[in-house]
């Protein structure tokens, strides 16, 4: 039995993304085939219907825009290769908050608050001012690597081209939940330097607005292949003022 599985209705859905396990099989009369379906929403799509749901005249949809919350739903069309039947299925996820995918301006505005309890609660506006100078998420991640550098702790590091090794999958993840869920710093997991440096890379990797604005990018590119000097310095006074912190 071989099948064809894609989704419809749902522009962030990446129809090349769409992994299926087993991709083929052979079911006999009276058994039974479980197959898996892992599908990959694309970042500038969801971002597009964020905003879509945003401005949207349903105060429930606008309400969850603001938790961070996102339901989506996914239809999926699963075909026989040669069969007469085609069957439809509804599946359903749910978006929860992140540091990540998310802007820099957002997140001074947790201040010591992981982004989850920060969305359940009511907000004071009257402390909107009170920001730090960049994302606590940002600090954690490059003090803890710092850090592991000062001690001499060469069990975790032997030199720096451990960086650039990849992290472990686990560990990054490990990484992810804590800056969205806990208190404090990284200090308390046993993870490696180069697993919270491929966090701290993925961070700014998906940060909504890069640290250099899209609207600055063709400034930067020409400032960087010029003269050295005054342009760089033109293009870094015009940042927002957290991006400036970043940089």
């Amino acid at each position: 039995m071989e099948y064809l599985v894609a989704s419809y209705g749902n522009t962030a859905i990446d129809q090349s993304c769409i992994m299926v396990d087993p991709c083929k099989s052979i079911v006999f009369p009276g058994q039974s085939c479980t197959i898996t379906v892992t599908y990959v929403l694309q970042h500038a799509a969801v971002q597009e219907h964020l905003n879509r749901l945003s401005h949207s005249r349903e105060k429930d949809a606008r309400d969850d825009v603001v938790k961070g919350i996102w339901n989506i739903a996914v239809p999926l069309i699963v075909a026989l290769n040669g069969g007469s039947k085609t069957m439809a299925f509804d599946t359903k996820a749910q978006y929860s908050p992140s540091c990540y995918n998310n802007t820099l301006e957002t997140l001074i505005q947790l201040r010591e608050m992981p982004i989850i309890e920060y969305c359940q609660r009511p907000h004071n506006h009257s402390h909107k001012n009170q920001v730090t100078m960049v994302p606590k998420e940002l600090w954690y991640m490059i003090d803890f690597i710092y850090a592991k550098y000062a001690t001499g702790d060469t069990h975790s590091f032997l030199n720096a081209d451990s960086l650039v090794e990849g992290g472990d999958p686990v560990e990054v993840a490990s990484i992810k939940n804590h800056l969205d869920r806990k208190y404090g710093k990284l200090d308390a997991l046993r993870v490696k330097p180069a697993s919270v440096a491929e966090a701290l890379f993925t961070f700014l990797q998906q940060l909504q607005q890069p640290v250099i604005p899209y609207q600055l990018y063709h400034q930067a590119i020409e400032a960087a292949k010029g003269t050295k000097g005054q342009a760089e310095k033109s293009v870094i006074a015009h940042l927002p003022a957290v991006h400036y912190n970043v940089f």
